[in-house]
């Protein structure tokens, strides 16, 4: 379900932008940072469920003290 809210919400920031405004230069930063806030979640979400070898939320506990840089120590 995650991933199919990008696809909604790229096509919506598509839709509402006109060629050579600043609603066009908005709408591309703002689809630049929202894929790369999505691929980082991905990743983050990839990397804890092949530490914990899981992917039932109910067992993916103890991120801070499994990864120390997850935390920011």
């Amino acid at each position: 379900m995650f991933s199919y809210s990008s696809i909604e919400h790229m096509g919506i920031a598509t839709l509402h932008s006109d060629w050579w405004s600043l609603a066009t230069f908005g709408a591309l930063l703002h689809m630049l940072v929202h894929s790369l806030a999505k691929s980082a979640i991905f990743f983050t979400v990839g990397h804890a469920s092949q530490m914990h070898r899981t992917q039932e939320m109910d067992k993916i506990k103890g991120l801070f003290k499994g990864n120390p840089l997850v935390a920011g120590d």
